[in-house]
């Protein structure tokens, strides 16, 4: 039976909501509305909808201040931030049949931006905290039919979204913060965990309890100032649950183009080690690689990418492989 929860949601929205930013047309089975959340990761916070593997979801989130700043907020609206509100994840959502060791694959069909974004400089917080202790704030518009945001008369960027935080439950007592990262997912900020990616995500509690939020319309690797262009987003989304698969060592993702592996430490240089070697144990399963073999392609080959290096304790990293090398195809 189809789930249809977003009846007075579209009527509120059909004045705001540009043509270009509605995904393409698809069949969802579930709807999530952004009122769905929580701002905290955990096996104990109850399932708010309940799929079946292979399931269409059309999920909205929040900005990652949960409604604190609108279109035409200023600093004071930032000195008066309540922390405890932001980073708000639609879900979580309960995929029946997933149990500890499965993996979990989250397709992401479509993603859509919804009118309006922001950033920010957050006292103490940031790469350069120390050096940019006063509040600021700019917000954009993104408008009808727009294919980029205006950053300034002179700067224009592309409009580019993604979710900031993909997580699935970990199997610990304590909540996690939703601007966490780590094993299960939690804050990746990748922005190549995109339209036409597929992220794939350890089940450790039953059900998997998958959970997105953080979008973000833009943002720069590494995220230096702690904050991208937030903004409510629409995602189109598959689940599939896998069963009988070699034990995930941590997250993987791929698309048409690349394989690629994400990795975290408490030090970039810990992420990096962690990257190489979860790639280097790709390429042995996946390619029937010897090990020097796979170590030394990783060097010729692979792409190291930072991700975020603000959300302390964890910094992450992205290594890719293309998916062309493979192909036995000399030119």
């Amino acid at each position: 039976m189809r789930l249809f929860l977003l009846v007075f949601f579209f009527a509120t929205m059909s004045g705001c909501q540009s043509e270009r930013n509605i995904p393409p047309l698809a069949e969802p089975d579930f709807i999530l509305t952004p009122e769905q959340t929580h701002n905290q990761i955990s096996k104990d916070i109850p399932p708010v909808l309940h799929v079946h593997s292979g399931a269409v979801l059309d999920i909205f989130t929040k900005e990652a201040s949960g409604g604190q700043f609108q279109h035409d907020s200023d600093t004071p609206d930032i000195v008066f931030l309540n922390k405890a509100e932001i980073f708000p994840l639609t879900g979580p959502i309960f995929i029946k049949g997933a149990e500890p060791g499965d993996i979990l694959a989250v397709t992401f069909l479509s993603i859509a931006t919804i009118d309006w974004g922001w950033t920010a400089i957050v006292p103490n917080f940031g790469l350069l905290q120390t050096d940019f202790s006063k509040p600021w704030i700019k917000s954009f518009h993104f408008g009808k039919g727009r294919q980029n945001i205006r950053f300034n008369d002179a700067i224009s960027l592309p409009l580019a979204p993604f979710p900031g935080v993909v997580a699935v439950a970990p199997n610990v007592d304590k909540p996690v913060s939703a601007a966490a990262s780590g094993f299960f997912g939690g804050n990746i900020d990748d922005p190549d965990i995109t339209t036409g990616t597929t992220l794939y995500l350890p089940v450790f509690a039953p059900g998997a309890l998958l959970s997105l939020g953080d979008g973000q319309a833009a943002q720069g690797r590494g995220e230096v100032s702690g904050i991208g262009i937030s903004a409510p987003l629409r995602l189109l989304v598959k689940v599939e649950i896998l069963k009988k698969q070699p034990k995930l060592p941590g997250l993987q993702y791929e698309n048409n183009e690349i394989y690629a592996v994400v990795s975290f430490g408490k030090t970039l240089e810990e992420a990096v080690q962690k990257a190489t070697q979860q790639m280097i144990n790709y390429l042995m399963v996946n390619h029937n690689l010897a090990a020097e073999e796979a170590y030394a392609l990783c060097s010729v080959a692979c792409n190291l990418k930072i991700n975020q290096v603000v959300n302390r304790p964890h910094v992450n990293v992205s290594m890719q492989i293309s998916k062309n090398i493979f192909s036995g195809n000399e030119k």
